[in-house]
Formats: C-alpha cells, structure tokens, sequence
C-alpha cells in the first residue's frame, strides 16, 4: 500500500447514548487512515452510523497529527445534523 503525503492516521472519538437509556453516555473510537483535510472515509462512517445505528451521537470529534508533531482536532457534528 503506498501512502499519500496528505493520507494521515486519524482518530475518531464518538460520544452517544442509546435512545432508550438516555441517562447511560458511551463512547466509541474508531482509527482509521483518511486524506486531510477532507476525510472523506471518515465522514463516510459519521454519516453511515448516523443513518444506520440506533445509537444517537451526542458529540463527535476527529483528531490527527499535524505536521509539527501536535493534535489537531476538529468538532464533526455538522456532518451529521447537517
């Protein structure tokens, strides 16, 4: 597999809670490799989980490393309210 310059490891932190325990928060991370700065793999899966889980996402964050060394995140709940 060759990598890309702009294909970075990025970390997808998803906070949600079931429609029946409303009470009860749980978290998912999923990390998968996606091209910056669009992710498009990674919307993919907000989008797929949005439409598809019954799970409803309370907040949604990505996180990669940026070219110094750093974390960069970003907020992702336009992706799926949107």
């Amino acid at each position: 597999m060759k990598v890309f310059a702009n294909d970075k490891l990025v970390t997808i932190q998803v906070i949600y809670y079931m429609p029946d325990y409303q009470q009860l928060v749980n978290e998912f991370v999923w990390q998968t490799q996606d091209t910056i700065p669009k992710y498009p793999r990674s919307e993919r899966f907000i989008r797929f989980w949005h439409t598809n889980i019954d799970a409803v996402i309370k907040e949604a964050f990505l996180y990669h490393k940026n070219y110094w060394g750093g974390t960069t995140y970003r907020d992702v709940t336009d992706v799926y309210e949107a």
